[in-house]
């Protein structure tokens, strides 16, 4: 070469970190704040109703840095059309069955529930986003989601293995969360990808709405095996939804093994675009099961 011409690299700004930990957004590995998405939520952070754009997201021209900021302020419009409509998303406890431990208090990611001494949980309904991660972990089963509590998901479950006889086998029963693999499906059909016809895919609100007993429901009614398809750690909506994915799986594989039985569940980590990833997964793990 008869020139080389080295660039300025670009670091984050001071106070990068410190204003990512104050607000609970996510940061890349590069230290710069992350976005939710790459290709479907470029301009998205973790945090519902927080935007980001040009280069407090990664290094970027002006042409690019102009761009994401029409974007991320035409999201941000959206918030600002006077009164703003929250669904109430909040589980709703049964004092009766509430013991007063403070389990659903401690696993909340959004700081949403205090624990009265008289009264038992309580939730803040402008804070909850709903993710159902305390409804799992309560022990008494004394919280539940006003759409999604365990009773329907059961019935869904049931419903969508009813005509197990006529189906293709072996059958596997997706959970899939709401946000990054309910994307990733629609865009699978958008491309007119298709995944293995094995699959029956169930939408919950987060992978940390799904408790033991929903799986086992699910094996019981005749699924060969069970899928949890949610979001990567770094892009989950409700932060835990992983973790306790995990641990679920964790406590499933100790019972299989104590029973002798084969791997029947396994968790796939999709974002909105990770459609072949998806669909190579998917098929290996049906191949697992015999098919």
């Amino acid at each position: 070469a008869d020139l080389v011409v080295l660039s300025t690299a670009m670091v984050p700004s001071k106070g990068t970190k410190e204003l990512a930990e104050k607000l609970g957004i996510n940061i890349g590995n590069d230290g710069f704040l992350a976005e939710l998405d790459e290709k479907v939520g470029g301009v998205e952070t973790n945090i519902p109703g927080i935007y980001i754009c040009g280069c407090a997201q990664g290094p970027k021209d002006i042409p690019e840095s102009v761009a994401q900021a029409s974007a991320a302020s035409a999201m941000a419009a959206l918030h600002m059309k006077g009164t703003i409509e929250k669904p109430i998303v909040a589980p709703q406890t049964d004092k009766e069955l509430c013991g007063k431990c403070g389990i659903c208090q401690s696993v909340c990611p959004f700081n949403a529930i205090t624990v009265d001494p008289e009264e038992g949980s309580k939730v803040d309904e402008a804070l909850c986003q709903g993710c159902g991660l305390c409804v799992t972990s309560c022990p008494t089963g004394a919280l539940q989601l006003p759409n999604n509590d365990y009773l329907i998901v059961q019935k869904q479950i049931k419903t969508a293995l009813k005509d197990l006889d006529k189906a293709v086998k072996p059958m596997v029963l997706a959970l899939c969360c709401e946000e990054c693999a309910y994307t990733m499906l629609d865009t699978a059909g958008f491309f007119h990808r298709k995944y293995p016809v094995n699959i029956l895919p169930i939408y919950v609100p987060c992978l940390s709405a799904v408790s033991v007993r929903h799986v086992v429901d699910a094996l019981n009614s005749g699924a060969d095996g069970v899928m949890l398809v949610g979001c990567p750690e770094e892009r989950c909506h409700f932060k835990k939804g992983l973790d306790r994915a995990d641990a679920q799986i964790k406590q499933l594989s100790s019972i299989f093994e104590g029973l002798n039985l084969p791997e029947k569940v396994c968790i796939v980590k999709v974002a909105g675009s990770m459609v072949e990833e998806f669909i190579e997964k998917s098929q290996n793990f049906v191949k697992s099961l015999g098919g």
